[in-house]
């Protein structure tokens, strides 16, 4: 009891130092793919007349934890075998200023006069490896081995009002 008694204060006069340890994550292996995580707007379905102002459509922030990839993001209206040409392409530059591997991204400004009044399916395709080969399908879309893609799309309909109830 006496031998407790004395190594008592010798372990209360001990003085843990909190250790500052950096945990890191494991190297990523092979490509990480692109995946759009916020977009504007957020709901899929948008209506709007001819005469109204333009509608702005944007994938805001895309997650890519490969630091050293350029993105490409092309946007398409009614996407299919009659028309498979982007309307625009925006290349978000390869940057190690990536937090938390989430990068801004790119906007399409969509005027509704530009088309005629009925539906249109706005497809936004991010990819960090488009196949540039014009005979890989699908056309405009097909992405290289090891690269990957992710898409979003809104449905918009544009009415024949005869002037904006905006």
């Amino acid at each position: 009891m006496r031998r407790a008694l004395l190594l008592l204060p010798m372990l209360g006069a001990g003085c843990l130092v909190p250790q500052d340890i950096q945990e890191m994550d494991p190297p990523r292996v092979g490509n990480d793919a692109p995946r759009i995580v916020l977009r504007a707007p957020a709901a899929t379905e948008v209506v709007t007349q001819r005469g109204c102002q333009a509608l702005t459509f944007a994938v805001q922030q895309i997650e890519d934890f490969d630091r050293g990839d350029d993105l490409e993001v092309r946007w398409f209206v009614n996407y299919g075998p009659d028309d498979p040409t982007p309307v625009q392409s925006n290349v978000i530059p390869a940057s190690g200023d990536v937090v938390d591997g989430v990068r801004g991204g790119a906007e399409l400004r969509l005027d509704p006069d530009d088309y005629p009044p009925g539906r249109l399916v706005i497809e936004a395709v991010v990819s960090d490896g488009f196949d540039p080969d014009p005979a890989a399908a699908p056309e405009n879309r097909a992405v290289l081995a090891g690269k990957a893609a992710d898409e979003t799309s809104w449905q918009l309909t544009i009415t024949a009002e005869p002037e904006c109830l905006e």
